[in-house]
Parts: structure tokens; sequence; C-alpha cells
């Protein structure tokens, strides 16, 4: 009786197992039974060809198709190609060794191939404008805008395909202008794209920027995210992107940019909102650098740069309108950047006017001492006002620099000093460009105390500087001037006066730069003797 009474709850818990075991059989063979005939798969390789061509309006290959069930069912698609349009070249758009399309299953009993999600593995993109401005991408998005599709979340299907889940892992994104490919990319791209509305696609993209002829290293994160709608027309297309660059140190980030490694340091933090139309958009950035110093030396200060711009946009025609871009230096008076008018692809050749009417001496020294380790910390007392404008195709400047300096000597009668330096071509190094703009400082004179007196003129280039100081001074006056400014005192102490009452000096400086300054007294002008007559 005891062996009767245990083992008879066994029995019930075997019997629902072994009916479990063989109604999932039973299912197993009905949905094998039941699956409509466009499980054959050499016609579904054709079927899901002829559907990515019509959703692309390109030509779509693979090589071959395998259906999978587990762990979901769908489809493995090996060595996908997207077609060019010969008007931009002749390589694939898109090629992919692998692609996962994950199958909505309701969609084969209406004799459909819809799927839910299509991932593509490492694949390769092209991003091509060709000579006449189009982008290859162009009629593929316009195409999409034409073709009808329900939401990606839809839950049940409806009239119309649900758009699948689109996003790619390690992709390689690159660009190239008709035939010649950039030396840019992307690299180890995640992308995502999906239909959250009938009008509307969201876009999320992550990657690493790279520069294929060079050895470039970390260059940070670039992240994209935001929304695209549909239109007649691309520059029609409405946007509302927000993309960023962070994290890039900036001698990785100058190479990468310009090939060459700018000797600057620090980190590089980029931040842009684009909202309108993609011909009539807003561009916002806000473009901070964070602990910039030359690569050479670290100052015993270094500086931290947040520079804020807006401007108009019109994208597939790469050109900026109106561009306005403001740099606090730390007081009600920021430095102003503007152009009407800028081509992306001729940057050089871009107009530009530069404005501050009160910059105060303490942000200029902030910027020298990037250029040199004896600028001292203390800064001295004044303002700068910078007044410059470059046309458009040219390089030369046009302006005025304006140099305020206070009394220097406690002579509280005394009027500050103005030393005006003005833009001009500077002849004597035509021959190379980067010497061809010239700041020249108009003869000032300067009051160094109450019985010094001298006047200041000179040329500011790129390639160096020359000034020279001609009057009355003391010892005293050198020491002080010296004591502000460190870098005067190369070879300049043997040419001062002596101690006690000031004297006539008159002296010219000059410094290439990356060399050392050198400093001599001026010869006086030979004066004409006229001959000597003897009266008869």
């Amino acid at each position: 009786m005891a062996d009767a009474h245990t083992s008879s709850p066994t029995r019930p818990s075997k019997l629902r197992r072994r009916l479990l075991w063989g109604g999932g059989a039973v299912a197993l063979v009905a949905i094998l039974a039941l699956t409509p005939p466009l499980l054959n798969v050499s016609r579904l390789q054709r079927r899901i060809s002829t559907s990515i061509s019509a959703s692309l309006g390109r030509s779509v290959r693979m090589e071959s198709v395998q259906l999978h069930l587990l762990p979901t069912p769908g489809f493995t698609l090996n060595y996908l190609v997207v077609n060019e349009d010969p008007a931009f070249g002749n390589e694939p758009t898109i090629r992919a060794d692998e692609v996962d399309a994950q199958l909505r299953v309701s969609s084969l009993w209406r004799r459909q191939v819809e799927f839910s999600r299509v991932r593509f593995v490492n694949p390769s993109v092209n991003l091509v404008r060709n000579a006449d401005g189009r982008w290859n991408l162009e009629d593929i998005l316009m195409h999409a805008a034409n073709v009808d599709a329900a939401p990606t979340s839809q839950k049940t299907p409806g009239e119309h395909p649900r758009f699948p889940y689109i996003e790619a892992t390690g992709a390689r994104v690159n660009f190239k202008l008709g035939e010649e490919k950039l030396p840019f990319s992307l690299n180890e791209a995640d992308f995502a794209l999906w239909l959250p509305s009938p009008q509307q696609w969201q876009v999320r993209l992550v990657a690493k920027p790279l520069r294929t002829d060079e050895n470039v290293g970390g260059t940070g994160i670039m992240r994209l995210e935001g929304a695209l709608e549909r239109a007649s027309t691309l520059g029609e297309v409405p946007v509302n992107l927000k993309a960023s660059w962070h994290d890039a140190p900036l001698g990785e980030a100058s190479r990468l940019l310009t090939g060459e490694d700018a000797n600057w340091r620090g980190t590089l933090h980029l931040d842009v909102n684009v909202t309108g139309h993609l011909n009539n958009a807003t561009l916002k950035t806000q473009l901070t650098l964070d602990e910039l110093r030359r690569a050479d030396f670290v100052p015993a200060q270094m500086l931290d740069v947040t520079m804020n711009c807006a401007t108009g946009i019109n994208i597939p025609e790469l050109l900026l309108t109106h561009s306005a871009c403001t740099m606090p230096d730390g007081d009600t008076h920021p430095l102003v950047l503007t152009s009407e008018a800028t081509d992306l692809r001729q940057l050089e050749n871009a107009p530009l006017n530069i404005d501050d009417d009160q910059m105060q001496m303490g942000t200029l020294f902030n910027w020298l001492r990037l250029f040199s380790q004896r600028i001292p910390v203390a800064s001295p007392a004044g303002t700068v006002s910078l007044h410059f404008d470059r046309p458009a195709k040219t390089r030369l400047w046009d302006g005025t620099a304006t140099v305020t300096l206070p009394h220097a000597s406690g002579d509280a009668a005394g009027e500050p000093a103005a030393l005006l330096f003005h833009a001009t071509r500077n002849t004597s190094s035509a021959d190379d460009p980067a010497c061809v703009n010239s700041l020249v400082l108009a003869p000032t004179s300067v009051r160094l105390d109450t019985d010094s007196s001298v006047l200041l003129s000179g040329q500011i280039t790129a390639c160096g500087y020359r000034l020279r100081a001609n009057g009355t001074a003391s010892r005293t006056v050198f020491d002080s001037a010296t004591a502000s400014l460190p870098i005067l005192e190369d070879t300049l102490a043997p040419l001062v006066p002596e101690a006690g009452s000031p004297s006539a000096v008159d002296i010219t400086c000059a410094r290439p730069w990356g060399a050392a300054q050198s400093c001599a007294l001026n010869k006086p002008a030979a004066t004409a003797h006229k001959p000597a007559t003897h009266k008869r």
C-alpha cells in the first residue's frame, strides 16, 4: 500500500511531460507543414533582392541566402552589394560580407517578405559627391521618401509594410569627390535608422574619425543623432540633428584635419546643432579647447578656450552664410569673427572679419604665453582693439589694432599711450606667402616717465618682428620694461644707458619666430658736407 501511494503522484507528471513533448512535436510539424512555399530559399533570394532593390532604387546582388529559425526566424545574406549609380563611379555604394535579416513571420502568409530588423556586419559605405554637386545618396533618400511605409514599432500589419529597424556594426564610411577617395573616413561606426512615424526617420551614428594616409592615433568619438522628414527634394528635407566630436587630443586632431601635427596640445570638444531644411538650415556650434598649450613646453598657466558660432548652411552645396563666432575673453567685449559667405570646399578664399572693441591685455598675454616661455605670469594693464577685414579670394588683410597702455611711471597726469598697428602688404617678403600679411606699428611717442620718452615703430609678420625705439630713456625705464617683458632682455642689456640720468637711445630689435632675438644700435644718418668756400 505504501508503494502504491508514493508512486501514484509521479504518473500524472510523466503523462503531462509526454503530452507537452508530443504537442510540441505536433506544433513544429504543423508549422513546417503550413509554412508557405515562399520558404524555397532560391525563390526567396530573388524576392529579397527584388524587395531591397525596390526599397533603395538601386540594383542589389548577393551570393547566397541562408534560412535560420533560431534565435528568431530570419535569413543571413552573404556578400550583399548595393551597386552605384554610374554617375557617381563604379565602386559599390554599400558592400557587406554578411547581413542578418530578422523575418516578420506573419508577413509570409500574406505572400510578402517583411523584416523587423536588418543588421549589416562590418559594411563599407561610400559617400560620393560628383562634379555636378550631387550626392550619391540623394536618389536613395528621395526614392525611400516616395515609398509608403508603416512605422517600425507598429505591432500589427497594415496596408503598407512596416519599415525595418536598420543597423550596422563595425562599419567603415568613406568620402569621395568623384572618383577621388578622400583621406578622411569614419571607422568602427555603429549606425541605426528607423521610422518612428510615417513621415519621419530617426538616425543615430557613433564612430571614430580616421585619416587613411597617416598613422593617426586616438582621435576621439563622433556622434550624430536626430530626425529627418519626408520631402519632394533633398534640399527641402526638414532636419533636426545633433552632432558632437569629443575627447580629441589636439595633436591628433590637427593631423586628422591637415595631415600634419600643428604642435598644439590639449583636448578638443565640438558640439553641433542643425535645424531647418537641408538647403536652408541654421547651424550652431560650440568649440571648447581644454588646457591649450604648445607641444614643446608647458606654460605656467594653460589656456581654456570656448567659441560659439551661428550660421546659415546649405548642406548639399556645402555653403555657409552670415556666419558669426564669439570668443569670450573674460569681460563684456568678446572677440567676434564674421563672414558673409563661405564655401567649405575653399576655406582659404572665404572673406573674414575680426573685431574686438576692448580686449584686456591679460587675454592677449594668455595667448602670447602659448608661443614663448618667457612671457611673464603677471600681465600689464591696458586694452587692445582689433578691427580687421580679409576680402574674399585674397590673402591680404586690411584694418587696425590699437594697443592702449596707461601711464607707466606713476605720473597721474600722463595720457595713455595708443600704439596703432595697421595691416599692409610686406613687399620685402612677397615671395613667402606666410609673410605677405604685415602689421606695421605707426611711429608712436610713448612717455615712459617724467624724463623719458621714446618713439616706437616696427613691423610684425608671420615670419618674425622688427621693432625700433628712438628717443630718451634711463636705465631704470629699461629695467622696468624687461621685467614686464623678459623676451626684450635678449642682447638688449649691453645697449641700454648706464644708471643715471636719461640719455639718447636708438635701438632696433629683430627676431625670426623660432630663433633668437638680436638688438643693435642704429647708426646716425650720414649728413652731407658742403665743400668749404674760400673768400678771395
